[in-house]
Order: structure tokens, then C-alpha cells, then sequence
């Protein structure tokens, strides 16, 4: 009975007595580190989403990436589409305000497209509030809360760095001792990344309305918005250019890439060719922004430009379709085929038939001309004679009839 009495009672299920664990009783756990006047971090805290998840919303049923950048971006164009709509009304302009209504309902039909076509999950109903009861208790003193959890598993902006401390310091610091913060930063960066690339991507209402106006794609839109935000205080002239160079061409897309190709190389000069040769022979022959810019951009590729559009005048200007003919030996010169002088006769309203035309006019007013002072040199003395003829005749006949009418009176 004393040994029984002498019995310590038995450990509770699932605990090991201190000298059972071989090499005797496990030492205590060091205390955890503290931040200089926060106290002790917070336990890591599993990542925002749930096992699994992700912050991009690629999942089941979610929209992928590129869409959700896509999306964005309408809804900026719509905004900025439906802003210039208004704007015009208000100046009075209503062909321009219904053509950009026009064009905002397209995007908005886009926009509708994209949300059908990549539905977004039902949020998760709300867990209710804890009555005031069943609140929880605070932290022990000396140990810093868990960080609030956003939605969508967003974490919010980190707290500010105690005085005294720099930002760098601080970030270091609160990335050793708590490593959400480190997901925290990375996500407050990555927010930051995706703001400023959709402002940057935003297209302005007049690229819309253009790349709308000749059926371009958004790649091509966005090259060219890309290029005139670089070009300083041009834009409302090379809106202009891209029209009149645009205007006819069978492949809108082409010529574009050819005046995004100029300005990237800070040659672009609106509607007139950086190649002043070929500049003057638009001029010359009347060539249109199309085929102009095409001569000139294939006139790079050739060796002897001089010699090439040289004998390419020599069939302008015997054709009345130079545009037109032009865009014809735009093959043969990219295919390094050597041109040939023409030798045909000049076409009717060809530069050589107007020039023809010109100087027979001149030729038949000048012989006119001639023939006029020749007569008035030639009739001249005639007139004198028969002028003098008259009053010989006219004077005696006066002196005749004063005769006879003085002898009458002396009778």
C-alpha cells in the first residue's frame, strides 16, 4: 500500500515521460526573434487562393491572361471612344458624333463577346460577422497580428517603416522575419507593372476610329499609336498622312508597315516620300500616295536607283494610267529584273501628249499672231491710196459745183 501511495498517477494518453526519449528530456525550443520594437513575427501564413490556386484567375471557368489584358484594354477604348462621341456633340459635329457611337458599339459588342465566351465564377457568399460575444481575443503582447487578406487573396500595402529606419532596411528586414511580406511586395510590384502597361497600351480615339476606317488589326494599331507617341507634335498631321497614304491602297496593312517602318527610322515626312527623286517624280507625273511610297520604299532595295527611275520615267511619261502603272512593275523591280527604256508611242492624255498638245497651241497663236501684222503692214498703203483717192474726188467735185453755182449767180 506504500508503494502504491508512493506512485506518481499515470501520464494522460499520448504524452511520453520525460526520460523515455532516448538521451534524456528535449530541450526547450529557443524563443523566436524579435523585430526591434514589434515583438515577435507571425507564424507563415499559406498563400492567398487556397491549396492550389492562382492569383491570374487561369483556372477552371476563369479568363485567362491575354483575355483579361484584352478586356481592359476595350473597356479603356470604349470609355475614351464614348468621351470623343460626347465631344463632338458638343462642338455641333454630328457626323463625327455618330461615327465614333458607331464605333463604341462595336467595341462594346466585343467587350460582351469576351464576357460571354470566358464567364466569370460566382464570388463565394460572405461568411457571416462573429457576434460581439464570440469575438476574437487580441495577440499576445509582443507578437505582431496576421496581415489581412484582401479580395481575390490580395495582400494589402505593406505598413510604413518605423522612424529612423530606411524603406530598404525595412523591406529587408520584414522579408527575413515574415516571408508573406515578401509575397505581399511582390504582388503590391506586380499591380503596379499591370497599371502602367495598360496605360501605356491605351490607343487614342482617332487610332480606333483609323484602324476601324480601313479594317486594320490591333497588332497594327498598336505599332502605329506605338510610333506617333514617340513623334513630338505631329500627331494630328500624321493622322492626316496616314488617310491620304492609306486612301485606295488594296492592302491597307502593307503600306502601313512601310510609314511605321520611316518613322521608327525618323524618315517619315507625311505624305510626300523621304526619296526627293521620286518625290519630284510624283510630282511630275501625278502619282498618288500609294503608289508613290511603294516606288520609293522598292527604289531602297535597287542598285542603280538613278539609272532605274530613269528609264521608269521614260514609261510614265508615255502612259495615262502612271499610278496604275507603277503598281504593275512594283513585281519586276522586287525581283531585281533590270528595267527596259520604253519605246511606245505616247499614250492619249499622257505627259508627252499634253506637252505635245501644248506646243501646237503655241505654234498655231504665234502664226496667227504673224499673220495679223503681216496684213495690217501689207494694207496699209492701200488704204492711204484709196483714202486719198476719195478726198481727190470729193475736192473736186466741191470746186466743180462752186464754179457752176458762182457762174448761176453772175448770170
Amino acid at each position: 500500500a506504500g508503494a502504491m501511495h508512493g506512485m506518481q498517477p499515470p501520464l494522460p494518453p499520448g504524452l511520453v515521460p520525460p526520460g523515455a526519449l532516448p538521451g534524456g528530456p528535449m530541450p526547450p525550443l529557443p524563443p523566436l526573434p524579435m523585430l526591434p520594437g514589434l515583438g515577435r513575427p507571425p507564424p507563415a501564413m499559406p498563400p492567398a487562393g487556397g491549396k492550389g490556386g492562382s492569383a491570374t484567375g487561369g483556372g477552371d471557368g476563369g479568363m485567362p491572361a491575354e483575355a483579361q489584358e484584352q478586356l481592359a484594354r476595350l473597356r479603356e477604348d470604349y470609355s475614351k471612344m464614348t468621351a470623343a462621341a460626347e465631344e463632338a456633340t458638343q462642338n455641333g459635329d454630328g457626323d463625327a458624333a455618330e461615327f465614333k457611337k458607331m464605333l463604341a458599339g462595336d467595341i462594346k459588342d466585343k467587350i460582351k463577346e469576351l464576357e460571354e465566351k470566358y464567364p466569370q465564377p460566382a464570388a463565394p457568399p460572405e461568411a457571416p460577422a462573429p457576434p460581439m460575444g464570440m469575438m476574437m481575443p487580441p495577440p499576445p503582447p509582443g507578437v505582431l497580428p496576421p496581415l489581412p487578406v484582401g479580395p481575390g487573396g490580395i495582400l494589402p500595402p505593406p505598413p510604413m517603416p518605423p522612424p529612423g529606419v530606411s524603406i530598404q532596411e525595412w523591406q529587408r528586414m520584414m522579408m527575413m522575419y515574415n516571408p508573406d511580406f515578401a509575397v505581399n511586395v511582390t504582388q503590391q510590384q506586380a499591380l503596379e507593372y499591370d497599371q502602367q502597361k495598360a496605360r501605356n497600351n491605351t490607343l487614342e480615339p482617332e487610332i480606333v476610329e483609323l484602324a476601324h476606317h480601313f479594317n486594320l488589326s490591333d497588332r497594327h494599331a498598336r505599332m502605329l499609336d506605338e510610333q506617333l507617341k514617340k513623334r513630338h507634335n505631329t500627331f494630328d498631321d500624321d493622322i492626316a498622312a496616314m488617310y491620304e497614304i492609306l486612301k485606295g491602297a488594296k492592302n491597307p496593312a502593307d503600306l502601313l508597315m512601310v510609314s511605321i517602318r520611316w518613322m521608327a527610322e525618323g524618315i517619315f515626312n507625311g505624305i510626300k516620300t523621304p526619296n526627293q527623286d521620286v518625290e519630284k517624280v510624283a510630282k511630275k507625273y501625278k502619282l498618288d500616295a500609294p503608289s508613290a511610297c511603294k516606288l520609293a520604299e522598292v527604289l531602297e532595295t535597287r542598285e542603280d536607283t538613278y539609272m532605274d527611275l530613269k528609264k521608269i520615267c521614260s514609261h510614265l511619261e508615255r502612259s495615262n494610267r502612271p499610278s496604275a502603272l507603277v503598281m504593275m512593275m512594283l513585281k519586276d523591280l522586287k525581283n531585281g529584273l533590270p528595267v527596259e527604256e520604253s519605246t511606245k508611242a505616247p499614250a492619249i492624255g499622257s505627259f508627252l501628249h499634253r506637252e505635245e498638245l501644248d506646243k501646237q497651241q503655241k505654234k498655231s497663236r504665234s502664226r496667227k499672231r504673224g499673220g495679223r501684222s503681216r496684213d495690217r503692214g501689207r494694207r496699209s498703203p492701200s488704204r492711204r491710196r484709196n483714202r486719198s483717192r476719195s478726198r481727190n474726188r470729193s475736192g473736186g467735185r466741191g470746186r466743180s459745183r462752186s464754179r457752176h453755182r458762182e457762174r448761176s449767180r453772175s448770170r
